[in-house]
């Protein structure tokens, strides 16, 4: 019973601490707010592109090529049509007017992050980056593209296609942290369903089944003393 009572204590000196951690991590979220959370302060949302002229290389082509693909759409990229071909693992991006694997240079994300930008700043610095060590749950490169405002607003562009791959700022490096804390996905990749939230239900249900078993015994603990104590009351008279 102490030994059971000791990890009851533990437990619940683990528990306390990450409440501490949901509570502060909640308040720096409350605080922030989603805009400054995710980046977006001068983000604005370009339109889509409507095909001007239709593409080179038809979308017969395109399934013959690709037998296998769930689906096929037709973009318009920066002017340029492109395929997005969603196969059983994976997805591909080809130009549609010369049939070859999409890419994507520094210069034309640089002017796609120019349309999604209506902030007061100019662009201070451009990189390539591996979007999976900035960005959650993605892979694969991109560029990234650092605006001189006072949020020092950060662009990502994806490489594999050209679309905004995410926002970030000068509070990123600090809610990534919080994000980790509040989710407990030490991982970065925000996943609530990870294996140590699942080992923490469980170890809330034997704190919730030890207090359970601690209190019964507490209280037949109890119950034993007064009857102990009303016989020798009545031995005495």
């Amino acid at each position: 019973m102490r030994s059971l009572l000791r990890l009851h204590r533990l437990l619940a000196l683990l528990i306390a601490a990450q409440v501490i951690i949901w509570v502060v991590s909640g308040f720096y979220f409350s605080w922030l707010g989603h805009t400054a959370l995710a980046g977006e302060k001068y983000r604005i949302t370009s339109a889509p592109q409507l095909l001007t002229e239709p593409p080179a290389i038809g979308m017969q082509t395109i399934a013959a090529r690709y037998p296998e693909a769930i689906s096929i759409e037709l973009h318009q990229i920066m002017n340029t049509p492109q395929y997005s071909i969603v196969l059983p693992t994976s997805e591909v991006y080809v130009n549609a007017n010369t049939g070859e694997r999409w890419s994507t240079s520094m210069a034309t994300a640089r002017a796609l992050a120019l349309t999604n930008y209506v902030g007061p700043g100019v662009i201070a610095a451009e990189r390539q980056v591996d979007l999976s060590t900035v960005l959650p749950q993605l892979t694969g490169e991109g560029f990234a593209f650092t605006f001189t405002d006072n949020e020092q607003t950060v662009i990502y562009v994806n490489a594999s296609n050209t679309t905004i791959a995410g926002f970030g700022n000068r509070y990123s490096a600090i809610t990534d942290w919080m994000f980790r804390l509040h989710f407990m996905d030490y991982s970065g990749q925000r996943d609530f369903n990870n294996l140590l939230n699942r080992s923490l239900g469980l170890v809330l249900l034997f704190f919730c089944s030890s207090g359970i078993l601690i209190i019964v015994r507490q209280l037949a603990s109890r119950r034993q003393r007064l009857q102990r104590s009303k016989q020798l009351t009545r031995q005495d008279a």
